[in-house]
């Protein structure tokens, strides 16, 4: 025999989601990542939203004739960020269904 759902959990069940993924949203903007490139003459650091936060160039390698290898610099710098703001949202978006009891081993997830 079926037990009816019970609306009233579902709606509940359904709001808590939401506002869990509203924080998690929130707190994606506070996580901070680093790229860098050319030994760390060029660093980039990116937030959860994927947004350039800061640049850094250091200063000697700016030289007219080299421009294409600054802009090869900057943009492995920033691909690198964007693979560790990957990682660290992975990282939190894995404790934050763990802590809601979701288990996603059983969908083929690494735990």
């Amino acid at each position: 025999m079926e037990t009816p759902m019970d609306i009233g959990n579902l709606m509940k069940m359904a709001s808590q989601v939401k506002e869990q993924m509203e924080s998690a949203q929130e707190d994606a903007s506070k996580i901070l990542a680093t790229g860098e490139a050319g030994g760390g003459m060029v660093k980039v650091v990116m937030n959860g939203n994927h947004e350039i936060v800061k640049l850094e160039i250091e200063p000697s390698i700016v030289n007219p004739e080299e421009a294409g290898l600054l802009e090869d610099l900057v943009r492995a710098a920033s691909n690198q960020a964007v693979v560790k703001v990957k990682e660290a949202l992975k990282e939190h978006m894995g404790s934050m269904v763990s802590d809601m009891g979701i288990d996603l081993s059983s969908l083929g997830f690494p735990k």
